[in-house]
This record gives C-alpha cells, sequence and structure tokens, in this order.
C-alpha cells in the first residue's frame, strides 16, 4: 500500500469526527461493490436527513425535482450520478463507480400500489440482477403523516405479493423507518437486495398565525 492509500486509510479512521471529510476516504477506498453500496448509503441518509430539514418549502416539488437534487448532491460528492438515464427504461436515479451499478426509484407515496409498481419498475425493468449490480433502492418521498406506519404498511403490502419470489424483509440498523427486502431476481435469479429510503416530508403546522 502506497504512502497516499496509507493516508487515506487513516483519515477513514477519523472520518466520522471530522465532518469535512464526508466519507470521502471511504468512498475512494471501496474495493467492492459491497463497500462501494456501504458508503453510498450513508451519504445518502446525510442528504436525506438535509432535505427532511425544510418541507415546508418543498410541499409542491415533483418527482423529478426531489431526484434531481439527491443526483446533484451525489454529484458533488465525487459520485457518477444521473437522472432519467436509459437503463432498461427512464431510471430515476443511476450511480456507477468503475463497473459497479447502483439504481434508484422514486416515488410520491400516494398508495402502495403505486409504490409496488415502482418496485416492479425497479426490479424488472431497470436493474440487470448481475454481480455489478445485485442492490437498488427505492426513494419514498412521504408527504402524510405516521411515516412509521406507513413504512410497515408498505412493508406488509410487499410481503403480500407473489410476484416477489422467496421475499426476505430486514431492518436497516441505521434508520428505523426504512428497510431492506431480498429476493431472487428474474432476470438471473441471484438476490437483489432493495433498500426502501422514506424521506419524511410531512408539513402542517398546528400554531397559530
Amino acid at each position: 500500500m502506497g504512502l497516499d492509500a496509507m493516508s487515506l486509510s487513516q483519515l477513514k479512521e477519523f472520518q466520522g469526527d471530522i465532518p469535512a471529510l464526508g466519507n470521502f476516504p471511504e468512498r475512494i477506498l471501496a474495493e467492492t461493490y459491497e463497500e462501494f453500496v456501504s458508503v453510498l448509503y450513508k451519504d445518502i441518509d446525510a442528504i436525506v436527513l438535509n432535505i427532511e430539514e425544510n418541507p415546508e418549502l418543498r410541499k409542491n416539488d415533483s418527482e423529478d425535482r426531489l431526484t434531481i437534487e439527491i443526483k446533484s448532491s451525489l454529484t458533488h460528492m465525487g459520485y457518477s450520478a444521473s437522472h432519467d438515464t436509459k437503463i432498461g427504461g427512464h431510471a430515476d436515479l443511476i450511480v456507477k463507480k468503475k463497473s459497479w451499478l447502483w439504481i434508484g426509484e422514486a416515488k410520491i407515496h400516494s398508495s402502495y400500489d403505486y409504490l409496488f409498481q415502482g418496485f416492479q419498475q425497479l426490479t424488472t425493468r431497470y436493474s440487470t440482477g448481475s454481480y455489478n449490480n445485485c442492490e437498488g433502492g427505492m426513494l419514498i418521498y412521504i408527504r402524510k403523516r405516521n411515516i412509521q406506519q406507513i413504512m410497515q404498511k408498505w412493508e406488509e403490502h410487499l410481503k403480500k405479493k407473489d410476484e416477489v419470489t422467496e421475499l426476505k424483509i430486514s431492518k436497516c440498523p441505521v434508520n428505523p423507518f426504512s428497510f431492506y427486502s431480498t429476493h431472487h431476481h428474474q432476470r438471473t435469479n441471484l438476490p437483489f437486495k432493495v433498500r426502501h429510503i422514506p424521506f419524511n416530508l410531512y408539513f402542517f403546522p398546528e400554531d397559530s398565525k
């Protein structure tokens, strides 16, 4: 390991204590698909928290407007990220590094069937399900009350779908509202893992003006 790599490795140990590093060492040092996705989710989580801070300014934002903001933030972090890219169709969010590919499908929550439509687009239209694209994400923009209940109902809705073969659900250790689903991808029969990522955009203040 050269001097530069040694320096990045040392910085990685301190990135949690130095906000200015912003996961940069971990991004650069990612050497496997799993490491690439792991740091990507850390960065997406930071973007989620930032977007959630001002829901009053996002009441009229479309799915595209919100997703483009995520794409722009990831690009500024150094990712190769794009919106509405042609991969089996027009995917909402594409993130690449080397030969690795992660795809996100974005939906404003209106119904659980609408979310499932997005899940099917992600898993049967856009993703390849190959070894370099075995994970993806559902970006769920929620403007309704009680995000915890909404995500629980979405999880139960997904479990009832016969189209999703050998579905397994696991909790996200970072975000209590998020969860993972894993099922066999129809194109490869390999396990395909999806992180379901909610954005809490409910805003209905009850204080008097």
